[in-house]
């Protein structure tokens, strides 16, 4: 019997996003958290009430659409979900609006023209459910100035459809029971909150805990396992988009500036080491045309080759010997030399130089096979991860007695393949593009399936992410979990990176504090404290006493002696185990005081202030302008700038009239750039 939306668990329901909808609210204050003032925080609990800014028929579309897809996935009813959510990517304005909404902030303020070219992109996309993604790659900082972290950066309209794809795909596996409660990363619900609340009681009462990281987890997961899976799961279609999304390249790059490229820098450095010749492009083209015909030439080498070499002279006045020099030279040659001496003619090494690497290549052609000849190059994109983990490069090691041709100014180009190169970007048939929406979730469902055993089976793992942690009664036990989990890490292609990967406790010993997502415990003193990369370090807010929380306990609306009661009761527990329990964990983790608010009149105008400086820029840019009497008069009442452009914008669009409010010239008629 199928399911109906209401009967479903609500652990198995994705939670529905709306367009911006308020009209008024407020808030009241009843009373204090009590479970968080055991521990000193002053949390104050407000009931919100909210008046909606209108009917907004939008809205009731958007989610009954949800309720059906929510429905169809948690009864199996692939083909029926499918084709609902083609629809809805396809033709529903209203969607398209709320994905804008989500994924561009403030895309009401903007210039028109660009809105409108936005809209008719992401229109586009949509009606031909594109898989044709148009990206940028962009180097970030890791730490400061290193440009380590590549981001593939989406077009706005390519933001926008990634995310409604992102959307129905955590709706169908959500609802479905596929995704497991121990992986806390790369889907909406969860999060680092909800993976501390499961690892915290586990720090304590586990025999053995081993920490580990993925190596290159979004560069080297397998393609051919993500494809696989989702077509077992959401059908072919599904899944051939998200192959041609995998196989997609930047069409474009923004690479950090040339002094702070280190690999760039070093093979600059590298390529004007004393001893080494470097040929210039004239040079290197003349005896690449040679050696290619070398076999089947009978005489020596053309003199323009020679007086290329000699050309170079000037940038490649080394002192020491020239290892080409080193070899024999013909019998030609040593006669010519003859004859230079005898008229009292300095021989100039360059001529040396050239005379020798001719003949020296004309023999080794005559000898070898023409695939030597492949690899006689050394250029930055080759070099440039050797480059990363070494000052210089050492070009006598680096090439044999052929020739190198002169690639001091690297192209840009060279410079981005170098640096995808040195991630391994771009692998065929592996790794996904960092920075799009849909990528976390494609990557980390493929740990819901691969190791469904070690996590759900066996209860023995915990992961945000690439990150994880796994649990066991003894060491024994914990290296048949290893064992296992490096076999099914490399069904996906993937293994453990083993520098970042250790025990942190064996058999009840602890062997130091563990750190896991900006968390760290210290077992020695039985502390938590916050870490997190930028270096902020909090302790956790230890218990109180009732006296001195008795004067926060007259906030709330209870009697003074049934706080009291209720604080008797809740000291008695687990250090954690409350915060974890009722949901204040964000407190300790912070840090933070919760201080009283203003009273609502107050807090009315601080917002009106804020609110009537986000309408006052709207209104000065050059950006999607409507009518605000057509809707309400704003200045009266706390309405979200946001709602009132959706709900325009969708209105628009339901009844087919005009996007933009066009202004006329003098003569009447709307000028040409400003018609739809």
């Amino acid at each position: 019997m199928l399911k109906k939306y209401n009967e479903l668990n609500r652990a198995l329901i994705k939670r529905c996003e709306l367009l911006p909808n308020v009209f008024e609210f407020s808030t009241k204050k009843y009373g204090i958290h009590e479970y968080a003032a055991i521990y000193g925080i002053e949390k104050i609990i407000r009931r919100c009430t909210a008046t909606k800014l209108l009917k907004s028929q939008p809205n009731f579309y958007i989610e009954r659409c949800h309720k059906r897809l929510v429905t169809y996935a948690a009864n199996g009813q692939i083909a029926e979900f499918n084709n609902l959510s083609e629809i809805m990517l396809r033709k529903s304005v209203s969607y398209r609006i709320l994905a804008l909404n989500r994924t561009n902030k403030d895309w009401f303020q903007i210039p028109i023209r660009n809105l409108r070219r936005m809209w008719r992109s992401l229109s586009l996309i949509c009606s031909t459910l594109s898989s044709d993604l148009r990206t940028k790659r962009v180097w970030i900082d890791k730490k400061p100035d290193d440009y380590a972290r590549p981001l593939t950066v989406p077009t706005p309209a390519w933001r926008s459809f990634s995310w409604m794809r992102m959307d129905h795909f955590e709706k169908f596996f959500k609802a479905s029971g596929l995704l497991q409660p121990w992986q806390h990363g790369g889907r909406s619900g969860v999060g680092v909150l909800s993976c501390y609340r499961q690892l915290i009681p586990r720090l304590k009462e586990s025999n053995t805990i081993f920490e580990f990281d993925i190596k290159g987890f979004f560069d080297n997961i397998s393609h051919e396992s993500i494809i696989k899976r989702f077509k077992e799961t959401i059908g072919s279609t599904k899944s051939t988009w998200i192959g041609n999304i995998l196989k997609s390249s930047p069409s474009s790059y923004v690479l950090p500036p040339e002094e702070k490229d280190i690999a760039l820098q070093r093979y600059k450095a590298s390529i004007s080491q004393p001893g080494f010749s470097v040929l210039s492009s004239k040079s290197y083209s003349i005896m690449s045309t040679f050696l290619r015909g070398a076999v089947r030439l009978e005489r020596n080498p053309p003199m323009d080759l020679i007086n290329a070499a000699m050309a170079d002279k000037a940038r490649n006045n080394a002192l020491e010997p020239h290892p080409m020099i080193t070899g024999e030279v013909s019998n030609y040659r040593k006669e010519s030399y003859a004859k230079a001496f005898e008229a009292g003619r300095k021989i100039d090494r360059s001529e040396m130089i050239a005379a020798a690497m001719a003949d020296k290549a004309r023999n080794r052609a005559l000898e070898l096979e023409e695939s030597i000849y492949e690899n006689r190059e050394i250029t930055l994109k080759d070099s440039y991860k050797t480059l990363m983990t070494e000052e210089k490069l050492d070009m006598r090691s680096k090439v044999s007695d052929l020739v190198m041709a002169d690639h001091s100014q690297p192209s840009e180009e060279d410079r981005a393949k170098g640096r995808d190169n040195w991630k391994n970007l771009g692998q065929p048939g592996k790794g996904v593009p960092q920075g799009l929406g849909t990528s976390p979730f494609i990557s980390t469902f493929l740990t819901d399936t691969y190791l469904y055993e070690l996590g759900t089976d066996l209860k023995a793992l915990i992961m945000y992410m690439d990150d994880g942690i796994l649990f066991a009664r003894s060491k024994v036990e914990m290296e048949r979990y290893i064992k296992r989990l490096k076999e099914l890490l490399g069904a996906l292609g993937l293994e453990l990176a083993e520098d970042k990967s250790r025990y942190a406790k064996i058999d009840g010993v602890w062997q130091g504090s563990i750190k896991f997502l900006g968390l760290r415990y210290l077992p020695e003193s039985d502390t938590l404290m916050s870490d997190t990369r930028s270096g902020t370090q909090v302790i956790f807010p230890s218990k109180s006493s009732w006296e001195d929380i008795k004067d926060m306990a007259a906030l709330n609306s209870l009697s003074i002696p049934y706080m009291r009661k209720i604080f008797d009761k809740l000291i008695n527990t687990q250090a954690y185990e409350t915060g974890l329990k009722h949901g204040f964990l964000g407190c300790l983790i912070a840090g933070s005081q919760y201080k009283d608010a203003l009273p609502m009149e107050e807090r009315k105008q601080e917002i009106r202030k804020g609110q009537a400086s986000a309408w006052a820029k709207v209104e000065n840019s050059s950006g999607f302008i409507w009518k605000a009497q057509d809707l309400i008069n704003h200045t009266e009442y706390l309405t979200n700038v946001s709602s009132i452009a959706c709900h325009r914008f969708a209105e628009f669009n339901r009844k087919g009239r005009k996007l933009f409010i066009s202004k006329r010239n003098k003569a009447g008629k709307p000028s040409r750039l400003q018609r739809v």
